[in-house]
């Protein structure tokens, strides 16, 4: 079975120093293999990466003085 993950993504300019995820990603347009007729789109950054990408929790850690 072939599975296909097609992307469309940016990076944060300082992805050359601080490395993914400290440097942010912003998933434009992502659709999973397993999802075919859903496309994903989605923020990451510190504390907020991979399969945990931007939700509430997330929002709170980033906005928080």
């Amino acid at each position: 079975m072939i599975i296909i993950w097609p992307a469309f993504w940016m990076l944060g300019d300082d992805i050359g120093s601080v490395q993914w995820p400290n440097s942010g990603e912003i998933d434009i347009m992502e659709t999973i293999g397993r999802e075919p007729s859903t496309v994903h789109g989605t923020i990451h950054g510190p504390g907020c990466s991979g399969s945990g990408g931007i939700d509430g929790k997330c929002l709170k850690r980033w906005t928080r003085a």
